[in-house]
């Protein structure tokens, strides 16, 4: 597999043409991990396909690569790529803050859990929690977490939901089409996410290839 640091155009910018070269793109990724990196956060600007797709390769990467617990949250787990693979997980429950709360888990034959991002922000409701604490218990028992980020808009609509979320962000990644995706629009996802204090981590650019590409790519690397 390939990769695709494009360094003619930015430091920050990945060529994704297949999911070959996203799986090369992981080295990168495994790079901060080793820096102390845990909580990547993967966005995009209407291409939530191509997010969970991004996710995957990039778990699937640290999957072959280390022994490690991989924790997945997305709003859209039984939407899309994610979908199969939840539907074939074992359902289970995660304790939280020692026992005082519980969260629904989904685990992939020791790969990788998944968890419903609508089910962690319920936990902000449980009277006499400490949701930001709660957050911090949560990603203490993985190795590794990727957010599956909604959109903007979702965002907005739920701003104090999503405030103690986004402060676990570690790094960003944003998911940009070739010829689609408007710099005014990458601008406005930069400068919201800057404004938490998150570090752009990079963009990977979605070509239409991608975007054709059918589901059930990542089935031949759990081998």
């Amino acid at each position: 597999m390939t990769h695709a640091l494009d360094t003619q155009r930015n430091s920050f910018f990945y060529k994704v043409a297949n999911h070959s070269e996203l799986f090369r793109v992981g080295g990168s990724y495994l790079e901060d991990f080793k820096k102390g990196v845990k909580s990547f956060a993967i966005t995009s600007l209407g291409q939530p396909a191509s997010q969970q797709k991004t996710i995957l390769g990039l778990a699937s990467f640290f999957d072959h690569q280390l022994d490690l617990k991989i924790g997945i949250i997305s709003d859209n787990l039984f939407l899309g790529p994610f979908k199969t693979i939840v539907q074939a997980s074992s359902a289970t429950e995660m304790e939280l803050n020692n026992g005082q709360g519980k969260i629904a888990v989904h685990r992939f034959h020791g790969h990788f859990s998944f968890i419903d991002l609508e089910d962690l922000i319920d936990q902000a409701y449980v009277p006499e929690s400490d949701f930001p604490q709660t957050l911090k218990a949560l990603i203490a028992q993985f190795d590794l977490v990727f957010w599956d980020v909604p959109e903007l808009h979702k965002i907005h609509s739920a701003r104090e939901d999503y405030d103690a979320i986004i402060s676990c962000f570690e790094g960003l990644s944003i998911i940009v089409a070739k010829g689609h995706t408007r710099k005014e629009d990458i601008e406005r996802v930069h400068s919201f996410f800057e404004g938490y204090g998150i570090p752009l981590k990079g963009f990977l650019l979605e070509t239409p290839k991608i975007a054709a590409k059918k589901s059930r790519w990542w089935q031949g690397w759990f081998a």
